[in-house]
Parts: C-alpha cells; structure tokens; sequence
C-alpha cells in the first residue's frame, strides 16, 4: 500500500471543465512577444496556433487536484498534434473555446512554463515507474511561482461550500486549476506515475494503481479481454 500523500490542500481543489474530443489546430500565426532586454529592435517571433472545435464536447469534474498538469509542462507549442489532443482530453486553458468561438495557445505560455518549471523538482520514474519528488527548486523560482498564484490564480478561484467536505477552491480556468495542482502537489511531494493507457501523469494512494481514470481502467480492460493479456 502506497502512503496516501494528499492532504487538505489537494481534496479542496474542485473544479469542472470540459473537453473537446473533436478539437483541432486550424493554422499558425507570428506574433511578436516582450523581449527579456525589453527593446523593441529585440522582439522575436512567436508562432501561436489557433484551435478550433464543435459538437457540445465532454463535462468532467475532479474533486482533487490531478496529475496531468506534469504533462501539460511537457508540451511542446509547436506541436500541433499534442496541443489538439491535450484539448481533447482535457479542454482549453483558459476555458474559452466553444463552437462558437476559436482560441488561440499565445495564452498558454506562462501557465505552461510554470508547470514545467515546478515539475522539475520530481526526479527520473524508479524502476516501478514512479518519479518522487526530491528536488528543491531554486528561490527565486518559488518567488515567481507565488506571484503568478497570487495575481493570476487566486483572483480567479472562488470558495464553494460542499456539505460532505467543507470549503472548496474552485478555478474559473482550467490553467489555474493544473497550477493550484502542481503547487499543492509540490508542498506535498506527491509521487507521480504516467497511466498505462493515456500516457498523463498521475497521483495514485495504492502502488498497485495504473490507470488515472474510470475510462482509461476500462479501456485497459477492454483491452486485456481482447488480447487475454492482464496489465
């Protein structure tokens, strides 16, 4: 039995999205960003793609924070592939893309770098595939990640009142619900493992657990049955 990392932090996070199982990338635009020296003769180029999408899409919930905020970290933004399937598994960022209204990912670099950056403190998966989290992450990184909580998240997360649990923080984004994720699980030193089926990183409470949803165990044994295989 794995130790149960999770403690009020990661069960009060609450939050309801939706995915979009036909998302797709439409093109690709230039666009210029703030250099780092902050002149204008120093701006580079930034491709963005656009997403669009239709049908109604998927509703989930998650009642505690997720682990598929290490995967989004591992996106790389001109991959148009893997940004169509994070929204389709996942949704949007920043909860705006419908079917009547086309987003872009220029609003995905700040929340991408930072769950990249955090999940720098685990270190490589052990030969049972799980990655802990050991590393100390520089000061100066806990810093950034605090104002970007403070001004970026928590201005967008509202307490709800569940009656089987208490207070709740609930995101208004999908991208402030993987950040509040990662944080949590950073103070916590959750250890993580990648779902056989999906691929996403996971927390699990029994080493024995290889799948990070209901779908993914029943695809597995879908799966299994056909082959006569067990995983």
């Amino acid at each position: 039995m794995a130790k149960d990392h999770a403690t009020w932090a990661t069960k009060a996070l609450f939050f309801e999205g939706r995915s979009w199982p036909a998302a797709r990338v439409v093109g690709r635009r230039e666009l210029y960003g703030q250099p780092s020296s902050g002149a204008a003769s120093d701006l580079e180029p930034i491709s963005i793609a656009f997403v669009e999408t239709s049908g109604l899409g998927r509703s989930w919930k998650a009642t505690e924070a997720l682990g598929f905020w290490r995967s989004f970290g591992e996106i790389d933004p001109k991959n148009d592939a893997a940004i169509a399937d994070f929204v389709r598994r996942h949704g949007d960022p920043e909860s705006l893309l419908s079917p009547t209204v086309a987003v872009h990912t220029g609003e995905w670099k700040q929340p991408l770098s930072l769950c990249k950056t955090i999940a720098e403190a685990w270190i490589k998966p052990d030969a049972n595939g799980i990655s802990h989290c050991k590393r100390n992450l520089p000061l100066m990184v806990h810093g950034l990640v605090d104002r970007h909580v403070e001004k970026n998240v928590l201005a967008h997360t509202q307490p709800i009142f569940d009656p089987e649990f208490g207070i709740r923080l609930k995101p208004d984004k999908l991208a402030g619900f993987m950040v509040l994720s990662a944080v949590t699980m950073l103070f916590e030193k959750t250890p993580l493992r990648r779902c056989t089926h999906c691929g996403d990183w996971m927390s699990f409470s029994r080493s024995t657990a290889k799948t990070c949803s209901v779908a993914c165990r029943n695809a597995v044994s879908r799966q299994s049955k056909r082959t006569g295989t067990d995983r």
